[in-house]
């Protein structure tokens, strides 16, 4: 009995541990190209390329509907894999790295005047080229209310285009206005284009022009000029500039009206002065 169990034993374990062996992964024999198909055992290899050099291939085995998943180092620099489906067909391979497809001046090259779109197969960029060495336009598409969104190192929102053109600087909220800046701003130029009529009305001979006791009756009861918004009104709402320089302009042009109507007031009293002064002189 004894001699019967070392025979077993003797016959049946180097079967288990061959088979053991092939889920290993570890360093086995060099192949060459064309034995790559019959490869079933994980581990790497080296495939030897007569009169060329060797690869290196990693093979794998999940024994899923993956199947069989090679990888092969080229000695000339390439990287590629494939896998056999169901353990049955090898897919073709495909290639993750060649000489040049992560060279930053190449990066993106063949996509040059072509939408780069994105999983769903949505537009997201286009790069044109260089029109007689003029220039080029670059495009960028977004979707949704916000197509465009710039964030700092913080994941802080910094920049925030709309889907109307709204800009945010600094912030998110435009409040329906075409720009919006949470800080400071700095130009050497600004220019603002009113819709509505420049102040010049007041210098009509039909302007309302009201009394310097109306106005101050006015100023009396709500503590601002007429037409001018309250203290109150600018802290909670903001202020218009242009708006306000148009208000400013008109209040100005009606202190000019109030001054000449005065120069000619005093020009009436001192020629009745000057004309009492000579009468009295005669008698």
């Amino acid at each position: 009995m004894k001699y019967l169990w070392m025979a077993v034993t003797a016959l049946f374990v180097p079967m288990f541990l061959s088979a053991q062996d092939a889920d290993y992964m570890k360093l086995r024999s060099t192949i060459l190209p064309e034995e790559r198909d019959d490869v079933g055992e994980n581990g790497f290899r080296a495939v030897h390329y007569v009169g060329l050099h060797a690869s290196s291939l990693l093979s794998f085995n999940a024994y899923g509907s993956t199947g069989i998943f090679q990888m092969e180092a080229m000695y000339w620099g390439d990287i590629r894999f494939r896998n056999k489906v169901d353990g049955v067909n090898w897919n073709a391979w495909k290639t993750i790295y060649h000489e040049g497809n992560f060279n930053p001046a190449d990066y993106m090259k063949s996509l040059v005047n072509t939408w780069n779109t994105d999983v769903t197969g949505r537009h997201r960029f286009f790069f044109g080229t260089l029109d007689n060495n003029i220039g080029s336009t670059t495009y960028i598409k977004g979707y949704g209310n916000d197509p465009l969104i710039v964030r700092n190192g913080d994941d802080v929102s910094v920049l925030k285009v709309g889907a109307g053109g709204e800009l945010g600087v600094g912030t998110t909220e435009t409040h329906g206005y075409k720009l919006a800046v949470a800080g400071g701003m700095i130009a050497e130029k600004v220019t603002v284009k009113m819709q509505s009529a420049w102040p010049d009305y007041v210098f009509h001979k039909d302007y309302p022009l009201p009394s310097l006791q109306e106005v101050e009756r006015y100023i009396q009861r709500h503590q601002h000029l007429p037409e001018i918004p309250a203290a109150a009104e600018v802290e909670e709402n903001g202020m218009d500039v242009g708006e306000m320089n148009k208000k400013l302009l008109q209040k100005v042009e009606e202190l000019t009206l109030y001054i000449i109507q005065q120069d000619k007031e005093m020009r009436e009293v001192k020629k009745r002065l000057l004309l009492l002064e000579q009468s009295s002189q005669t008698r």
